[in-house]
């Protein structure tokens, strides 16, 4: 992804105030193109008629949004799942994510393997970059996916990162680690309802905190079509010498969906990788 270096003009507070708003909003409108340019040619891909095991599975466009107004705006994101050998696959991943402050987006490539139909694992590499400011972030980590039974399903993800930005001319770095585990269970061929827990800690001096945050929710999969709605409630809160009190959070979502179906680990995608998330929409990064 490109890395916007935002040079301050030469006139006063206003003038730069109003060429960062010009930049962000030609990024968001950027970013918004290039999801519904990925989702059309998903959608118009050929490959989809084919039954062959190589090439892509599955692709998904998804777009959730925060129900109340401390969740953040919308998230946007297209992932393509491609299968490159019998026992190897690579997801890749686009998203843009809103918050208070501007915008993010991110890239996420997974290489796994898939030995059998119930378990799948392997590596990912993320990386973001905020609009209107000078600030990037950069993950790597190990990730999951088995399934228990017929209809339950794990997932459980490790990563560690840095993050990148400048504030009043000084460049500032931050590690972090960051782990979460989730569980989902398909009562029948529409309804799935799931629970995903995670943890991330940030030790700096300027910053330390551990983020925590729980997630509930339900999948709907409208039958006969490739349109699933979503709707999710949650907790976040951090702790540590710069935390942040407890908050409820909600969103909604609905995702449209090409190629393979089913609740079986071959058809999910993984998650995005999202340590940071609390922090963007708190206002702390």
């Amino acid at each position: 992804m490109t890395v916007h270096h935002i040079v301050a003009p030469k006139g006063g507070p206003q003038e730069r105030d109003m060429t960062v708003l010009s930049k962000g909003n030609t990024m968001k409108t950027t970013l918004l193109r290039s999801l519904l340019l990925c989702s059309a040619f998903f959608a118009a891909s050929p490959i989809f008629a084919q039954s062959a095991p190589l090439g892509l599975n599955f692709a998904e466009v998804e777009l959730t949004y925060g129900t109340l107004a401390n969740t953040g705006g919308p998230i946007g994101r297209v992932a393509g799942d491609f299968r490159i050998t019998d026992a190897h696959g690579l997801q890749l991943d686009l998203s843009a994510m809103s918050y208070p402050g501007g915008s993010l987006g991110q890239i996420d490539a997974h290489l796994y393997m898939q030995p059998s139909d119930s378990i799948k694992y392997g590596l990912f590499l993320a990386l973001g970059d905020v609009d209107g400011r000078e600030a990037t972030i950069g993950s790597t980590g190990v990730e999951v996916m088995a399934a228990l039974s017929d209809a339950t399903v794990i997932e459980a993800k490790a990563e560690i990162g840095i993050a990148t930005s400048r504030l009043g001319g000084t460049r500032r770095n931050m590690d972090f680690i960051a782990a979460s585990l989730g569980a989902s269970h398909a009562f029948n061929d529409t309804t799935t309802a799931y629970i995903e827990a995670s943890a991330t800690e940030f030790d700096e001096s300027f910053l330390r905190a551990v983020g925590y945050g729980l997630r509930v929710g339900v999948h709907y999969d409208i039958p006969n079509q490739p349109i699933r709605i979503s709707a999710a409630v949650g907790y976040d809160k951090m702790s540590g010498r710069n935390g942040r009190p407890g908050e409820i959070v909600a969103q909604i979502g609905v995702t449209w969906r090409f190629g393979a179906g089913g609740n079986t680990v071959a058809s999910r995608s993984f998650g995005r990788s999202k340590p940071l998330d609390q922090l963007f929409r708190r206002g702390m990064f």
